[in-house]
Parts: structure tokens; sequence; C-alpha cells
């Protein structure tokens, strides 16, 4: 009655074991890093900008912003110069990234705990404050 049906092979049932784990687990650190990672290149443009802010590099930074043509320097260093409300940037993190539409939303946190947030569009790098 039971003759056609073949003995199981105890090597591949080791192998189908190993990637029904195996699978769910890439998966799920796939997921993970791409959720990590997915904001990566506008963190990394915003951190070379307050990197050339913290080195006093003002025209670096000007640059980095991305400014229009009604955003003069004298502007720029309105705001995140010496003379700037909170004083000169010396030191920052990102603390959080969150997508928006065709860009990303950072909070920045300078110096003694204030919390700046910055906008980096997607396509050109470009900085700027929040549209909301």
């Amino acid at each position: 009655m039971f003759e056609h049906i073949r003995p199981l092979d105890p090597r591949s049932e080791k192998i189908k074991r190993r990637l029904l784990i195996l699978i769910p687990i890439v998966l799920a650190l796939s997921g993970y890093a791409f959720w990590q990672f997915k904001n990566y290149p506008q963190e990394k443009h915003a951190h070379q900008f307050f990197t050339a802010l913290s080195a006093s590099k003002y025209e670096e930074a000007y640059q980095l912003w991305q400014p229009s043509r009604y955003y003069h320097l004298g502007d720029f260093l309105d705001d995140w110069g010496d003379k700037r409300k909170g004083g000169p940037i010396r030191h920052f993190y990102i603390r959080r990234s969150r997508s928006r539409g065709t860009g990303v939303v950072l909070d920045v946190v300078v110096n003694n705990g204030e919390t700046l947030r910055l906008w980096v569009d997607r396509e050109t790098k470009g900085l700027s404050f929040p549209p909301f």
C-alpha cells in the first residue's frame, strides 16, 4: 500500500527547516536596515552643513544650503552665524529624521539642547526651514 512513498531524506529536511527560519530573519533585518538608512543621504548632507557651521566656515555652509536668489549671505549669517539668537553652533547631533513628501524633516539638537527643524529636499539636497 505505501510502497510508492519514499522515506524522508534527513539532510533535505534539515535544509528546509533552516531556510524556513533564515528567510524571515533576513526579511526582518532587511526591513530594519531600510527603515534606519532610508534618509541617510539627506542626513549626511545636513551633517556636512552643521560641521561647516561649527567650524565657522560660513561660506561653505551657505553653498551647502543651496540658497535661492532672495536669501543672501547676510540673511544666512543672521540665521546661522555668530550673531544668531542662540549663539554660534558649536556641537550638534541629528536626533530624528522623518520623510515628508518630496523631502526629509530633520530634528537637530544644537549646543545646549536647542532643537532646530530643517527641511532637506530629496532630489537637490537643498536645505531650508520646513514649510510647516
